[in-house]
């Protein structure tokens, strides 16, 4: 089992066109990967993931804080996550998100 299966039990990316995607890096280094898929002002996230290392918030917060930009240039003003494993609920939380009564996670894309 990868690392990835084991923060996000059953993942599987099929591309699409359109698809939001980030390589994000810290120090010059391969930090993490965003995938997602908007549906209107939505974006559900497919995967979000950071690598062990770089397992400290900062790099959530970061994109999702600072660089929300890269979300409401295109629209998007709501973000959603379903699924993952209890530490990945963990580190969603840790960036803003809250748990939803559908069992996801959402939060708002600051202006």
């Amino acid at each position: 089992m990868t690392s990835v299966e084991r923060f996000v039990p059953g993942f599987e990316y099929e591309p699409a066109e359109g698809d939001f995607t980030i390589l994000l890096l810290r120090n010059m280094l391969p930090a993490g990967v965003v995938i997602g898929r908007q549906r209107g002002e939505t974006l559900d996230l497919l995967l979000d993931y950071a690598i062990p290392r770089f397992r400290d918030f900062k790099t959530g917060r970061y994109l999702y804080g600072r660089r929300s930009d890269l979300f409401t240039d295109r629209g998007i003003t709501r973000l959603r996550v379903s699924g993952g494993s209890e530490r990945h609920h963990a580190y969603l939380r840790g960036c803003g998100f809250t748990r939803t009564d559908k069992g996801d996670y959402e939060r708002a894309v600051p202006p």
